[in-house]
């Protein structure tokens, strides 16, 4: 199904989709090329600058703090390197959704990881910066 929706979505990769599993097999991640379409990258930056600005201004509570890695963060340190739960409705930022779930990107996650879409559960959804 990955080579269909390469070629339905006329991307232009510099790795087949084997050297593509392969890389992933042996590295244990894999960057694929083109996986954003270029209309959009733009409302994905958008909505990434929109929460980094609303959790910077103490808005949005889940959020990873400079100098912590791992939780509890608490509310010492004002400044934060990463956004948490970025797909939740209180942000109102369909994009991250949009693109979550899109047919390209369970297209290239069912080939690498060698299932189907029904065996799928969304995980982590954090933005870093």
């Amino acid at each position: 199904m990955f080579s269909r929706e390469i070629q339905n979505h006329h991307l232009i990769l510099s790795m087949t989709p084997v050297k593509l599993k392969a890389t992933y097999n042996q590295q244990g991640y894999v960057v694929v090329p083109g996986l954003i379409d270029p209309e959009c990258k733009p409302a994905l930056e958008e909505a990434s600058e929109r929460i980094i600005a609303r959790t910077r201004a103490g808005l949005w509570p889940h959020r990873r703090t400079v100098g912590k890695q791992f939780p509890p963060y608490g509310d010492e340190n004002p400044d934060s390197w990463g956004v948490q739960h970025v797909m939740h409705p209180d942000l109102g930022e369909p994009a991250f959704v949009q693109w979550y779930t899109s047919s390209k990107l369970l297209a290239a996650v069912t080939e690498l990881l060698g299932c189907k879409e029904t065996d799928l559960q969304m995980g982590a959804s954090e933005i870093y910066y």
